[in-house]
């Protein structure tokens, strides 16, 4: 018997919110679901379907339970088009929102590399420095 594999979903969460104790309660509880911070009010998540039907029944909860002109806008995005997004100002890592391993790999290699290249150096001009 095969399962079938849960495909993650891509999206953003936006929200336009006045009460700073309840916009403040949204990051957290967006923050302890996975999804990363892009701006104050603006996050995006790469979730399983049921995290993300899950966030979406919490916020329509959070928005229903009290008088507002509050608004809470969910997006989901293909990757096609959030890597085609343009960026001003601060860039965003999506590799590491969208769990690329290889991205995460290729860091930590280059990392290692120039991290052991900075101490070679140091150690050659230290070395140098007492051969003179």
């Amino acid at each position: 018997m095969f399962l079938k594999k849960s495909l993650n979903m891509l999206f953003f969460v936006m929200y336009d919110i006045e009460s700073n104790k309840v916009r403040n309660q949204v990051a957290k509880y967006l923050l302890r679901k996975g999804c990363f911070r892009v701006q104050r009010s603006i996050f995006l998540a790469d979730l399983n379907n049921q995290d993300y039907e899950q966030i979406r029944l919490d916020l329509s909860e959070v928005q229903a339970c009290y008088d507002n002109h509050d608004s809470i806008m969910i997006v989901p995005i293909s990757t096609d088009f959030l890597r085609s997004m343009k960026i001003i100002g601060k860039s965003i890592d999506i590799d590491i929102i969208m769990n690329s391993k290889n991205t995460l790999f290729f860091r930590m290699f280059m990392f290692s590399f120039f991290e052991i290249l900075f101490i070679f150096a140091g150690f050659l001009k230290r070395e140098l420095f007492f051969f003179f």
